[in-house]
């Protein structure tokens, strides 16, 4: 949850748009203290409620006066307040129409008895907190206060059964819809449906000559279509023996059963009265008999026996209750399984990427590796080397000599082989030995400036300054490697912190071509055979999440990689897209590799969840591409693919500059 601020009339607004809740709760207390925990206390609620707190009365007053895009829920304040007490706020509360609904909350540290217990018989308040609180009991509270708000203020109190309490809305929802049917026209839940059936059967042979049941009696053997999909219904049925089955055509040529109804129900309810279409077909399961109702025919029954109206009213509005509770239970179902899946398909995607991390950490380890184990051999070296670098007997000038060749060591790159060898051969004919050669041109030393001032008179002493100097050139040397080294892990480690950054809520404004960097570092092990071509073209700041942007990248290249079996060419374009119908600035990125290309009737494919291109010993859960386009779609992107058999494929993302919603679930 974002830190929320404290609030004056001066940046209420801000904030409440910033939240576009339809609720608020507003909380009053001279405490910053209080106000935070009671923030914190409450955190599960924010989700569907925003948060306002004021630190006077004034401030209070201010709020609710100006809550034009969010309404006022509840009120949490505190008795002890400069100019008004809390009892007053809250009483002022009620003398108007637009507050009189909020729940009242009086919180304070000094129990009054008195003036709590009038006020909640007066219904000034709604309930007492005493300082301090049970955070869980406190949580509790206003989620029954909260509840109590919706169910009887919000037309669809539904929205809110996640955070509040699930059980009294459902139940409340329930009751409302059946408080709507009349009372006291039929007592339908007393009687079962059979016993309604019975009296029905029973009204309906009373009716007279052309009215009579034989004129409406039908009969259908097992398998007869009654009412067919797609078709008009001119006739309600009552069912007085057998049973018949509901069903739905589906794609390719499949059917689900939805609905079996058995004797006393109706069957072609909703297409008669609606005279639509019929949405089901209605076949009859074992040999079914109906009473079959046309237009003309149910009102001459209706108007001839009212008996027979109130029994039929009864039947429907009971069968309508079920259906109802019914509908109610398969929506939650639904609800569940839908949330379900996507918590699934979230674990998927996490699964995937932990896949892929879990093979670039392995890189990075390797390459991580490398570098302190230069380290570790340079800083063992010079354990042995710089005691005797500290105690040679060495004369003042070849000291001096020794300074300049440890200085050398420590900045001038070693020499190519080539020179090296050619270089050693012209310095053995001055030193009489290739040994002694060989150690002098590394440190330089074979130069004719050097022979004629300190090695021309060493006589035999020239093996031991020259192993004195080696001892300086050794250790310049390993201390320039632990340099270089030290400087790429720090490069891995920061590319690596870039490359795993956590996204706030909101996006941010980044270089797009710093997320392909870090990229790219973070698969250097993988990398090592490849030629990799960077295009970057000049392009603004993107708003957007960059950490789920490296994710796209990520799976990309990785596909890439595993598509040109670890060796080939790679090449990284980034620009600004071409101008779209709506004119919206946008940049591109393209990555391409040079491996064996994806045939065209699979292109189409690639994006879909659960579909993968890759066999044998490659991973793969088919989440990778799919998640990438997920994450291009909550950027308001889009991602396509182009691709030529044994020759390329190429990756185009396209992302606007400045992102219309903010905000998006990823």
């Amino acid at each position: 949850m974002n830190p929320i601020p404290s609030l004056c009339p001066g940046n209420a607004d801000k904030y409440l748009i910033s939240n576009m809740n339809k609720y608020f709760i507003l909380c009053v207390d001279t405490d910053p203290e209080i106000l935070k925990a009671i923030e914190q206390d409450l955190d599960p609620l924010w989700s569907q409620f925003g948060f306002r707190q004021a630190k006077t009365i004034i401030e209070a007053q201010s709020i609710v006066q100006n809550q034009y895009l969010s309404e006022l829920a509840l009120v949490i304040c505190d008795q002890v307040m400069p100019r008004l007490t809390g009892m007053e706020f809250l009483t002022s509360l009620n003398t108007k129409p637009e507050t009189e609904n909020v729940r009242k909350i009086l919180l304070t540290a000094q129990v009054d008895k008195e003036l709590v217990i009038h006020g909640l018989n007066h219904r000034y308040l709604d309930y007492y907190l005493a300082k301090p609180w049970n955070s869980q009991k406190f949580l509790d509270m206003i989620i029954d206060q909260l509840t109590t708000f919706v169910i009887k203020n919000d037309c669809d109190p539904l929205v809110y059964r996640k955070t509040l309490d699930n059980e009294r809305i459902l139940a409340t929802l329930v009751e409302n819809r059946v408080e709507k049917v009349p009372k006291g026209f039929l007592n339908y839940m007393e009687n079962s449906s059979e016993t309604l059936s019975k009296e029905i059967i029973q009204e309906l042979s009373k009716l007279p000559g052309i009215m009579s049941v034989e004129k409406i009696h039908r009969f259908y053997a097992a398998g007869d279509i009654i009412i067919e999909e797609n078709s008009d219904n001119e006739f309600l049925m009552f069912i007085t023996k057998g049973e018949v089955v509901h069903v739905k055509s589906l794609n390719a040529g499949k059917e689900q059963q939805l609905l079996t109804q058995k004797e006393g129900s109706l069957v072609g309810l909703m297409s008669f009265v609606s005279e639509e279409k019929a949405f089901v077909s209605c076949y009859a399961t074992t040999e079914v008999e109906v009473f079959a109702f046309d237009r003309k025919t149910m009102e001459d029954v209706m108007r001839s026996n009212p008996a027979i109206l109130a029994l039929f009213s009864g039947l429907l509005l009971q069968q309508l209750h079920q259906r109802l509770k019914k509908t109610i239970k398969v929506e939650l179902k639904i609800q569940e399984t839908l949330e379900h899946l996507d918590s699934t398909k979230r674990q998927m995607f996490e699964k995937e990427k932990m896949a892929v991390l879990g093979q670039l950490i392995a890189g990075i380890a390797h390459e991580i590796n490398n570098p302190i184990s230069a380290i570790l051999r340079g800083a063992e070296h010079l354990k042995k080397s710089i005691p005797k670098i500290v105690n040679n007997d060495l004369s003042e000038p070849f000291v001096n000599l020794g300074s300049q060749v440890f200085e050398k060591a420590m900045t001038v790159k070693s020499l190519s082989t080539i020179e090296t060898r050619n270089r050693t051969r012209k310095a053995t004919s001055f030193f009489g030995s290739a040994s002694i050669a060989r150690k002098m041109v590394p440190m330089q030393l074979d130069q004719k400036k050097y022979q004629e001032q300190y090695f021309k008179n060493s006589g035999d002493q020239l093996g031991t300054i020259i192993d004195q100097l080696t001892h300086y050139y050794q250790t310049g040397n390993f201390l320039r490697n632990i340099d270089v080294c030290s400087h790429r892990i720090a490069e891995l480690v920061k590319g690596l912190k870039n490359y795993t950054r956590h996204d706030n809520e909101t996006m941010i404004k980044s270089d797009l071509r710093e997320g392909l960097e870090d990229t790219l570092l973070i698969f250097t092990s993988k990398l090592k055979n490849y030629t990799v071509i960077k295009s970057y073209s000049p392009m603004p700041l993107v708003e957007c999440y960059p950490g789920k942007l490296n994710q796209v990248w990520t799976n990309i290249i990785s596909n890439a990689i595993d598509a040109t079996f670890q060796k080939g060419k790679l090449i990284i374009t980034t620009g600004m897209a071409p101008q779209d119908k709506e004119n919206t600035e946008k940049v591109q990125i393209s990555i391409e590799d040079d491996g064996h290309g994806v045939p065209n009737r699979l292109l189409e494919k690639i994006f879909k969840v659960n579909y993968t291109t890759k066999r044998g010993g490659s991973f793969g859960l088919g989440m990778g591409l799919a998640l990438c386009k997920q994450i291009v779609q909550a950027h308001e992107g889009n991602i396509g693919v182009s691709s030529k058999a044994g020759k390329f494929t190429r990756f185009t993302i396209q992302i606007p500059v400045v992102s219309q919603t903010k905000k998006q679930k990823i």
